[in-house]
């Protein structure tokens, strides 16, 4: 699975799955999303986005799943909102930690941890 932000609609995310799959994640951001992040344990796949305004996590799951927004042969539950305020800078990287419960935000010369709910 690989994502890109989508440069023609700004806070949209499109992901790519196997056999050409792909759904298209709206709803979260408005600014444009500069850095994402996949985090992968056997229940889920995570997908966090970040932007100025604010940091997000998607749950991407391979078929349907009921009441999920589906997409060609693949769904997505969320957004959920990690961090909801502005960020002073542009978001350049980020990225999760190998237990899945902490991110690094790096913006400029200021580096942020958020904490992840267990």
């Amino acid at each position: 699975v690989a994502a890109i932000p989508d440069q023609r609609v700004a806070g949209d995310v499109l992901v790519f799955g196997p056999g050409g799959q792909s759904i298209r994640l709206t709803g979260f951001h408005r600014a444009r999303v500069t850095a994402l992040s996949f985090f992968e344990d056997e229940l889920v796949l995570r997908l966090y986005t970040v932007a100025t305004d604010g940091l997000a996590a998607w749950a991407i799951q391979r078929g349907g799943a009921e009441g999920s927004v589906h997409g060609q042969g693949m769904s997505y539950e969320g957004p959920e909102t990690v961090v909801a305020e502005s960020l002073d800078e542009v978001p350049e990287h980020l990225g999760v930690d190998v237990v899945g419960r902490r991110l690094v935000v790096c913006a400029g010369r200021v580096t942020r941890v958020v904490s992840l709910k267990s």
